[in-house]
């Protein structure tokens, strides 16, 4: 699972590549050539959603979205492990009904052009729906991995790990 987020990760590197790259391009052509693009903010903005909608799974899987835990870590353990099962298996349901809800919304409005730069709406509404797939797929690895580690023994306290 590990490489497969390493691969979404890069992607999202690449596209940040490919931001700062058009950014660049734009600014030459205001500054240096006068003939500014046209295109450049709206195709920024449009990668920065799939930058955005790539790196939450990314987070979720590292463990680096913020969480209110003061109440939670004073539990003990196993009850700490049914609890992140049960919010785990909570935020798969919602992620998964966001998803299926994208995919409706991407079908029935996806055929739109956008202004400006001439693109279809599909592939930024598209952008939920891989967002939400891969927080079901990491949400499901989490929980097994939480189910498989419940009847771990708990380190003593003042053990050296």
């Amino acid at each position: 699972m590990k490489k497969f987020i390493d691969i979404i990760d890069s992607i999202g590197a690449a596209l940040i590549g490919a931001t700062v790259i058009i950014i660049f391009l734009q600014i030459l052509w205001r500054y240096v050539f006068r003939n500014p693009l046209i295109w450049s903010e709206q195709l920024c903005r449009y990668i920065f959603i799939w930058i955005c909608m790539l790196g939450v799974p990314v987070a979720v899987f590292r463990g680096s979205t913020f969480a209110f835990d003061l109440i939670v870590n004073r539990l003990p353990k196993k009850v700490q492990k049914v609890i992140s099962i049960l919010l785990d298996l909570l935020n798969t349901f919602f992620c998964g009904f966001w998803a299926y809800w994208s995919y409706v919304l991407t079908v029935k409005a996806g055929w739109k052009n956008t202004q400006g730069f001439v693109i279809k709406y599909g592939y930024l509404y598209s952008a939920q729906i891989v967002c939400g797939a891969l927080l079901v797929i990491v949400l499901i690895y989490h929980m097994i991995s939480t189910i498989k580690s419940f009847n771990e023994p708990e380190p003593e306290k003042g053990a050296q790990a």
